[in-house]
C-alpha cells in the first residue's frame, strides 16, 4: 500500500526548491518574461528574481509548449499563463522539474480569448508557499496533474471557466495539496474538477488528496453511489459540482482521515469489476447550460476597453463654480433616500475655518464613453479640483447610491473630506432614474433591461447593467488621465451603497485603481436572502450562477490589488454582514472593515469616526496604517471577551460589539460595550447572564487621529436560549434608546430619547403619519417562547390614546422575512398590555407561516404616530 502524508510530501517539495544550487534554466517556445527580461526563445541562464512574471502567448501549443526542463528549480514572483494575444498558452512542468511562484494565474486575465493550460508531468512539481493559485477566473484555464506529480498550494481558486484534471495512476501517486485553513487562504472551487480513475487497475491503497478539498469527495461519493461502490467518511460532503471520469467500473471505498484540520482522502479498490451497461455520466452541480455559458458571459472582448475607446472623447462643459475648502468633518455626506449627496453648508455648530487656505473649483460636464450605432453614451460627471496648491493631485472617483445621481455637491463633499485630493463624481443611473439635474444619457443600456433586471440564457455584456457602469467609469478614468491636474498613478474610488459595487468591481478589473473605500456596500450575496442578492432568485434558474460569477463583487476580489476599506452596517438589508465577511476574507490581507452595530444601511447605531479620508491618505499618500488586531477570544468563564490591538498611534477608544444567538444578519442585535486595557488585552464584560449563550463578538478600535477599524468576527458556541436583559426584561432596557432603530421599510423615521427606568420615548419625524421602530434585542427561540402564554409590554401615548401594532419579526429585512402583528390601543399613560401568542396574526404580504415564534425583532408601529410620541417600557413573559 502506498500513501503520502501531508507533512512529508510538503517538506520534500521545499527541499527540492531550497536545495537547488544550479542556475535555473527554462526552455521557452513562444513565451516571454515580464519587462523584456527574456526574449521569445532561448534559455534563461540566471535565477529568476522574485518579481519576474512568465506570460504565455499564442505562439505556444500543446505540441510545442513552453517547458520547465528536468532537474531545474524555477522560482517566480507571479506566474501568468495565458495573458497575451488571443489563443491558448501551454506550459509544461517536466519530470524532475520544480516550478515555484508566489501567485499563479492560469487563464486569469481580462480577455476570454486568452487561455492558459499547465500540465505537470509525472515527477514534476508546481508549488507555492503563501500565495494564491487562480485558475479560470476570467478566461478558460486548465490545470492538469499527471500521476506521480505534485501540486501544492495554500490557496486554490478555481473559477467557473477553470478545469482541474487530476489523473490518478496505478504505480505512482499524485498529491494535490491546498491546505492551511488560515484567514484569507483556503480553497474556492466553482469550476469543473475532473478526477480520471481509468488508469487504476492494481489493488492497493492510493492517496487521492492531501489537503482540504472535501468537495471532490462529494463527487466521488456521487459516482460510487450510482455504481456499486461503498462510501465511508467522517464529514458532510454535500457539494457535487464536479465531474468524475471512470471507464473501468470498479468498486471503490472512499475514506476520510482528519489529521489536525488537514484532510487526507484515500481511495481503495475492492472486489471485482462488475458489468456496467452504461458508463458513468459526469456529475455537475451547476446546470449544464450555465456551466457551458458562464465562460462566455463577457463576450465581445469582455472587459476590454477597445470598443469603448472607439468613441472619441466628446467633452462638454456645463458649469463652473468655486467653493471654499472647509476643514474635514465640517461638511459631511448627507443621506437622501438610497443615495448620499454633499451638503452645501457645514453642519450646524461646526467651524467653517479651512484646514488650509484654499478653494475648490467644481465643474459639471459630459464626456463620451462607449456607444453603438445610435451614437455614444454621454456620461455625466462633476469634478472638484483644488485651485491652489502644487499639482498634479491624487484623484478619488466617487459613485453615488442606487437611488441617486452624481452631482457637484457629491464631488465637493468628497474633496473637502480629503484635502489635497481632487474628486470626480460619476453618474451611472442616467435617464432611467428621474432627475431635474443633468444625468448620464445611455444608449448601450435599454429601458426594457433596466426595468426587468433579468438576464437571458445567452449571456452578453448588454445583460449586465453593472458592466456598463464599470466600463463607463473606466472611460472617465481614461479622460481624467489626460488632465494636467490629475496624478494618474494615484487613483482611488469611493462607492456608496450600489456605487460600492461599482467601486469593488472596477478595482478588480482595472489596476489603475490603487485605493477603495465603500460605504454600506459589500459583495458575497450567495445563499443570502438580502436585497442585493435578488438576482439569485431570478428565473430561469440557469442564469443564477452566471450572475454570481460575474455580477457579485466577490467574484472580482481575487484580482483586486488595491487596499480596500468597507464601512458597513451590521444590520444592512442590502448587504448582509455574513456575506460581507466572505467578501472581506476573499480580499485577504489588503482589506479592512469598519462595522456600525445595529445600523441598517447607514441608519441607526452609535456615532463612529469616518476614516475614509485617512484610508485614502494611507493607501495613496503613504500615510500611517490603521490599527490591527490579534488573538481575539472569549474568557473561559464566558463573561468577557478580549483582544490585542497594535497601532502606530495611541489608541483613543476600543469597543466590543456582542451579539447573542445565531439569527440571520439583519436580525442580529449588538450590545455596544466599552473595553478596558488589562495587561495589554482590551477586555469587555458581556451582559450578566449571557456567559452560556452562543454568539459573536468583534472589536472596533479608534486611534487619536480617528483611524477607526473593526476586527474579524469572533464566534462562540453555546446555548441558544432567550436573551434576558436588566430587570428581567425581554428587550435591552439597560441600553435604552441605543437598542432601537427606525424600521424604515415599514414606515417613516423615528427619533429616540431615554426617559429613565428602562423606558424609551419614540417621536416621529413626520407627526400624524405612519412611523415604526424596531429592536432586535428581543430574541425568542421557539422552545423558550412555547413555555409561556405570550408576552406583556409597557406602552404609553404621552397624553394621547394611540392605535398601533406590536409586531414580532422573524429574519427581519430578509426577502422572505415573516411579520406577525397584534393590534393594540396604547393608553394615554404608561400601562402594561398583555399579548398572548394567538393575538399575533400574519402581517403584510409574504408572511406565509402562522406561528410567530421564533422571533428576533420587536416592532412598534402606528399609522398616526402622535407628535408627543410613544413610550416603550419593560417587556416580560405572559404566564
Amino acid at each position: 500500500m502506498r500513501r503520502i502524508k501531508y507533512g512529508m510530501a510538503f517538506l520534500s517539495a521545499w527541499i527540492l526548491i531550497a536545495g537547488s544550487t544550479e542556475a535555473a534554466s527554462v526552455r521557452f517556445t513562444g513565451a516571454s518574461v515580464g519587462d523584456n527580461v527574456l526574449s521569445t526563445t532561448g534559455n534563461w541562464d540566471h535565477a529568476p528574481a522574485s518579481g519576474d512574471a512568465l506570460h504565455g502567448f499564442s505562439g505556444t501549443s500543446e505540441q510545442n509548449p513552453a517547458r520547465v526542463d528536468p532537474a531545474f528549480s524555477v522560482d517566480f514572483g507571479n506566474l501568468y499563463v495565458g495573458s497575451g494575444s488571443p489563443g491558448t498558452a501551454y506550459l509544461e512542468v517536466q519530470s524532475g522539474a520544480v516550478l515555484k511562484a508566489v501567485n499563479l494565474y492560469v487563464g486569469h486575465n481580462l480577455q476570454p480569448t486568452q487561455q492558459g493550460q499547465i500540465i505537470i508531468r509525472s515527477g514534476g512539481a508546481l508549488s507555492g508557499q503563501f500565495g494564491t493559485a487562480m485558475v479560470g477566473i476570467k478566461a478558460k484555464g486548465t490545470l492538469e496533474v499527471e500521476p506521480g506529480s505534485e501540486l501544492s498550494w495554500p490557496g486554490l481558486e478555481l473559477g467557473t471557466a477553470g478545469t482541474l484534471l487530476y489523473r490518478f495512476g496505478v504505480d505512482s501517486v499524485s498529491t494535490f495539496k491546498v491546505a492551511t485553513k488560515k484567514a484569507g487562504q483556503g480553497t474556492v472551487l466553482n469550476g469543473l474538477v475532473q478526477v480520471d480513475l481509468s488508469a487504476l487497475a492494481a489493488a492497493g491503497e492510493y492517496t487521492l488528496i492531501d489537503g482540504a478539498v472535501p468537495e471532490i469527495a462529494g463527487a466521488l461519493r456521487t459516482w460510487l453511489d450510482g455504481h456499486g461502490g461503498a462510501f465511508s467518511a467522517d464529514g458532510d460532503f454535500a457539494h457535487s459540482n464536479f465531474s468524475v471520469v471512470n471507464g473501468s467500473g470498479w468498486h471503490w471505498t472512499l475514506q476520510l482521515v482528519d489529521q489536525q484540520r488537514d484532510l487526507s482522502l484515500t481511495l481503495l479498490r475492492s472486489g471485482t469489476a462488475p458489468t456496467v451497461a452504461n458508463p458513468p455520466q459526469p456529475v455537475v452541480g451547476i446546470p449544464p447550460v450555465a456551466a457551458a455559458s458562464a465562460v462566455k458571459v463577457l463576450k465581445n472582448e469582455g472587459w476590454s476597453l477597445e470598443p469603448w475607446r472607439a468613441f472619441p472623447f466628446d467633452y462638454q462643459e456645463l458649469s463652473v463654480r468655486e467653493a471654499p475648502l472647509w476643514m474635514p468633518g465640517a461638511d459631511d455626506l448627507v443621506r437622501a433616500g438610497d443615495s448620499w449627496v454633499g451638503g452645501e453648508k457645514p453642519k450646524e455648530g461646526q467651524p467653517v475655518t479651512a484646514k488650509t487656505d484654499g478653494t475648490l473649483r467644481i465643474t459639471d460636464f459630459y464626456v463620451s464613453g462607449g456607444g453603438n450605432e445610435n451614437g455614444p453614451n454621454r456620461i455625466f460627471c462633476a469634478s472638484a479640483v483644488p485651485k491652489e496648491g502644487k499639482g498634479p493631485f491624487p484623484v478619488l472617483f466617487v459613485f453615488h447610491g442606487g437611488g441617486g445621481h452624481a452631482s457637484g455637491a457629491l464631488a465637493l463633499a468628497t474633496a473637502r473630506k480629503n484635502p489635497g485630493f481632487a474628486a470626480v463624481a460619476v453618474d451611472y443611473n442616467g435617464q432611467f432614474s428621474p432627475s431635474a439635474s443633468p444625468v448620464t444619457q445611455w444608449v448601450t443600456v435599454t429601458k426594457e433591461f433596466r426595468e426587468s433586471r433579468t438576464l437571458d440564457l445567452v449571456p452578453d455584456p448588454l445583460n449586465f447593467t453593472m458592466y456598463h457602469n464599470v466600463q463607463a467609469a473606466r472611460r472617465v478614468m481614461d479622460w481624467t488621465q489626460e488632465q494636467p491636474w490629475a496624478d494618474k498613478g494615484k487613483f482611488g474610488v469611493v462607492g456608496i451603497s450600489y456605487g460600492g459595487w461599482v467601486s469593488l468591481i472596477l478595482a478588480g478589473v482595472d489596476d489603475r485603481v490603487k485605493c477603495v473605500v465603500t460605504h454600506v456596500s459589500a459583495g458575497g450575496t450567495e445563499g443570502l436572502q438580502s436585497r442585493a442578492g435578488r438576482p439569485q432568485f431570478y428565473e430561469p434558474a440557469e442564469q443564477r450562477p452566471i450572475w454570481l460569477a460575474h455580477g457579485d463583487p466577490i467574484a472580482y476580489a481575487p484580482a483586486t490589488r488595491a487596499p480596500v476599506l468597507m464601512e458597513l452596517s451590521t444590520n444592512d438589508r442590502f448587504f448582509w454582514l455574513s456575506g460581507a465577511a466572505r467578501n472581506q476574507q476573499a480580499l485577504g490581507a489588503k482589506a479592512a472593515w469598519l462595522l456600525t452595530p445595529n445600523s441598517d444601511h447607514g441608519s441607526g447605531g452609535p456615532e463612529l469616526a469616518n476614516p475614509g479620508g485617512l484610508w485614502a491618505e494611507y493607501a495613496l499618500m503613504g500615510g500611517l496604517p490603521f490599527p490591527e488586531f490579534n488573538d481575539g477570544a472569549f474568557s473561559k468563564d464566558g463573561k468577557t471577551v478580549g483582544i490585542r490591538v497594535g497601532s502606530q498611534r495611541p489608541i483613543k477608544t476600543v469597543y466590543a460589539a456582542w451579539s447573542a444567538g445565531h439569527p440571520v444578519s439583519p436580525a442580529r442585535y449588538w450590545r455596544w460595550i466599552e473595553a478596558k486595557e488589562i495587561n495589554g488585552v482590551w477586555t469587555a464584560a458581556l451582559p450578566i447572564g449571557h456567559e452560556a449563550l452562543a454568539g459573536t463578538a468583534y472589536f472596533t478600535a479608534t486611534d487619536i487621529d480617528s483611524r477607526a477599524v473593526s476586527s474579524a468576527l469572533i464566534e462562540r458556541s453555546g446555548q441558544t436560549k432567550c436573551m434576558i436583559w436588566a430587570a428581567g426584561s425581554l428587550w435591552d432596557t439597560e441600553a435604552g434608546s441605543a437598542a432601537w432603530r427606525p424600521a424604515a421599510d415599514l414606515a417613516g423615521e423615528v427619533r429616540f430619547a431615554d426617559q429613565g427606568n428602562g423606558r424609551v420615548l419614540m417621536t416621529p419625524k413626520s407627526p400624524g403619519k405612519p412611523s415604526a421602530a424596531i429592536s432586535n434585542s428581543l430574541n425568542i427561540p421557539a422552545a423558550d417562547g412555547g413555555a409561556h402564554r405570550g408576552i406583556k409590554i409597557m406602552l404609553g401615548g404621552n397624553g394621547q390614546v394611540v392605535p398601533a401594532r406590536v409586531v414580532l419579526a422573524r429574519d427581519y429585512a430578509a426577502i422572505d422575512g415573516q411579520l406577525f402583528a397584534a393590534p393594540v390601543q396604547i393608553p394615554a399613560e404608561p400601562a402594561v398590555i398583555e399579548l398572548p401568542w394567538e393575538s399575533f396574526k400574519p402581517y403584510r404580504a409574504g408572511t406565509t407561516e402562522k406561528n410567530p415564534l421564533p422571533a428576533n425583532g420587536l416592532i412598534i408601529q402606528s399609522d398616526v404616530f402622535p407628535p408627543t410620541g410613544i413610550s416603550v417600557g419593560l417587556a416580560d413573559w405572559l404566564d
